[in-house]
């Protein structure tokens, strides 16, 4: 029996199709990928900060105290930023590359990112609301509910979230705020019903980066850091309240990483920059130019809806699930021609096993990809 007349003879009709069907779906899958990687990387980045930004719990208390020392009860530790980590790289005739392949001196292994709580002699701690709901604009909250700030609900018994935390000289006497002593001034904890909740901390160069892959711009950027120089016109130099500025050195200093200063060669030497300290508020992103553009860029590559509940960051791994899933499709479309052409008496479990796969793999990959 001939490969064409097993084909016509398959008990799994589905085969006929599928074939033709799964190489084109795996050209253009395979054309993605690419096309995700060399384009828009910048955009899913942009994305995962927008959205890790309007998922965070709003703070109902925040405390500071001194360093090493434990937070309140109900508390927990607030990240103050992270080292990145680093790339695998090479250290030759006393230069440092990311190219560690053809490395004639001193390979360097990569290095995970490492997160940083200490700020000076400080370290910040804070207490989010438990019992809360976002509603529409016009919605009215629930009978045991009282409306914070637009759209945001809490229980009668908490208190609004905390919607700015300022440095400032002394205490003004605002009534809708409270003060408690850092360095030698004072930060300002405010409740204000117009303004969006108190997200996180961060410590920044220059720039607030609205991608997880980026840093701001510094003129002595460690080669092999495992982080993009630079957020271009993904970030911001006013959605933040600047607390305190530090150097980069003390900063991983305070967080005690001098290991890493001896673990990679010359790193010192590019520890130059100064580092803000600052509070970052819920960030309206539809007021944005930012957030528009880095949707346009994932409609181009994936015809993405923005109003899709589907993860930013697994993206490209479903791509390539589905990538993946197409090829094992193929696999068994060529293994039933294969059986149908060398065991014809013997091939209707196979074709019927090949076709039960075959809808299981199909209902699979929908599932994953209309989530």
């Amino acid at each position: 029996m001939t490969a064409k007349t097993a084909l016509k003879q398959t008990n799994c009709p589905s085969l006929l199709w599928i074939m033709p069907i799964s190489i084109i779906f795996i050209v253009f899958s395979v054309r993605s990928l690419f096309e995700l990687k060399v384009n828009v990387p910048e955009s899913i980045g942009v994305l995962d900060f927008a959205t890790i930004n309007l998922i965070q719990v709003p703070v109902e208390e925040f405390e500071v105290i001194n360093h090493r020392e434990e937070c309140g009860e109900g508390f927990k530790p607030l990240l103050t930023s992270y080292w990145p980590g680093t790339v695998p790289g090479c250290y030759e005739n006393g230069e440092l590359s990311s190219n560690s392949d053809s490395c004639d001196g001193t390979e360097l292994p990569r290095k995970d990112p490492i997160e940083l709580y200490s700020w000076g002699d400080y370290e910040f701690c804070a207490k989010y609301l438990e019992d809360y709901d976002y509603v529409a604009a016009d919605e009215e909250c629930g009978s045991n509910q009282r409306k914070c700030s637009e759209g945001l609900c809490t229980n009668k018994d908490s208190k609004c979230p905390i919607t700015s935390i300022q440095l400032v000289e002394t205490n003004d006497g605002d009534e809708d705020s409270s003060y408690v002593d850092f360095e030698t001034k004072m930060l300002k904890i405010s409740r204000k019903q117009d303004e969006s909740p108190f997200t996180i901390l961060d410590v920044i160069n220059g720039k607030l980066c609205y991608s997880y892959f980026a840093r701001g711009k510094s003129t002595s950027f460690y080669p092999i850091l495992d982080v993009d120089n630079g957020c271009g016109d993904w970030g911001s130099t006013t959605n933040y309240h600047e607390l305190s500025t530090r150097s980069e050195e003390n900063y991983y200093k305070d967080n005690l990483l001098q290991y890493v200063f001896t673990e990679l060669p010359k790193y010192e030497d590019y520890l130059r920059d100064i580092l803000s300290l600052i509070s970052v508020n819920q960030i309206d992103f539809t007021k944005s130019s930012t957030c528009v553009n880095s949707v346009k860029d994932l409609e181009e590559a994936f015809a993405y809806e923005p109003t899709s509940k589907f993860p930013f960051r697994t993206m490209k791994m479903v791509t390539i699930i589905i990538v993946e899933g197409l090829i094992v499709l193929y696999c068994i479309d060529m293994l039933v021609i294969f059986i149908n052409t060398k065991f014809p008496t013997r091939s209707h479990n196979i074709n019927l096993i090949g076709c039960i796969v075959v809808m299981v793999l199909s209902c699979i990959g929908t599932m994953i990809a209309s989530k």
